[in-house]
C-alpha cells in the first residue's frame, strides 16, 4: 500500500482523526496499531460506518480514554467530557492502552477494551476484553470507576459499583494484533447491542483480524485518493 506524499500533511482526515504516512504503514501485517490508527477506525465506524446514526453508542477515542486514565480531578473530567453526552449513552466502548506515561502520547505496547453497559432501567455493568490475558485490568477498573461517577449521580438507585468482569476473548497468536482485536471486539459488541448479527469476542479468529487490516487499508486508500484529488484541485 503506497500512498505516500508530503510527510507534513495528514494523508487522511476524518473529523478529529488524522492519519499520516507513518500511521498508515502500521495497518500492514506485523505492525502494532497506534492511537491514531485506533482512533481513525473507531471514528469511521461511528460517523461513516454502520453505527453513524446510533447516538446511544459511544466509541471513545483512545486519546480521550488515556486522558481519563491520568486525570484525577472529577470536575475537570466532567467538564472535559460534557460534549460526549455520557448520560445518554447506553453502550460505551473504551479502548485501553498500557501506556502510563502522561508525558508521552501515542505510546504503549498493548491494547484491550472496556465495555460499559448503561441501560436506562437497570444497573450498569463493566466488562473487560483482552486478547492477551488481563494485564490492563487495573486501568480498566480505574477508568470504569471514574466514568461510572459521571454516568449517573451517586444517589441513583441503579448506580453500580465499578466492578469490572473479565470476559472470554479470543487470544492473539502474535505480539502485534491486539489493536485489531480491540476494533473487532468493539464492532461486534456494538452489533450485538443493536440486535444485529455478530461474532462473539471469543470466536474471533486470525482470519477476521487479517480481513480487518485489509478493510482498513482499503478505506484509507479510498479516502487518501479523494483527499489528494481535492488538494490538487485547490492548487489549480
Amino acid at each position: 500500500m503506497d500512498i505516500s506524499g508530503d510527510p507534513v500533511l495528514p494523508r487522511v482526515t476524518l473529523h478529529n482523526a488524522r492519519l499520516y504516512d507513518q500511521d498508515i504503514r502500521l495497518l500492514q501485517e506485523g505492525n502494532l496499531l497506534n492511537d491514531s490508527c485506533i482512533g481513525f477506525a473507531l471514528e469511521y465506524l461511528s460517523t461513516i460506518g454502520d453505527f453513524k446514526d446510533q447516538s446511544d453508542v459511544l466509541f471513545m477515542d483512545p486519546a480521550t480514554s488515556f486522558w481519563v486514565n491520568i486525570e484525577d480531578d472529577l470536575d475537570d473530567l466532567k467538564e472535559g467530557l460534557e460534549a460526549l453526552s455520557l448520560s445518554s449513552r447506553r453502550l460505551l466502548l473504551v479502548p485501553l492502552n498500557d501506556n502510563e506515561d502522561r508525558q508521552v502520547a501515542n505510546a504503549g505496547s498493548h491494547w484491550s477494551l472496556l465495555v460499559i453497559h448503561n441501560p436506562s432501567d437497570g444497573p450498569m455493568s463493566f466488562d473487560y476484553y483482552d486478547s492477551m490475558g488481563s494485564g490492563i485490568l487495573p486501568v480498566a477498573t480505574k477508568i470504569a470507576r471514574k466514568l461510572s461517577s459521571l454516568l449517573r449521580p451517586q444517589d441513583d438507585p441503579n448506580s453500580a459499583k465499578a466492578t469490572v468482569t473479565v470476559q472470554k476473548a479470543a487470544q492473539q497468536t502474535n505480539a502485534t494484533d491486539c489493536g485489531v482485536y480491540v476494533l473487532l471486539f468493539a464492532e461486534h459488541i456494538a452489533r450485538k447491542h443493536l440486535g444485529q448479527q455478530a461474532t462473539q469476542p471469543a470466536d474471533i479468529t486470525p482470519k477476521h483480524v487479517s480481513s480487518k487490516r485489509k478493510e482498513l487499508q482499503l478505506r484509507v486508500q479510498e479516502m487518501a485518493a479523494a483527499t489528494s484529488e481535492e488538494r490538487d484541485r485547490k492548487k489549480d
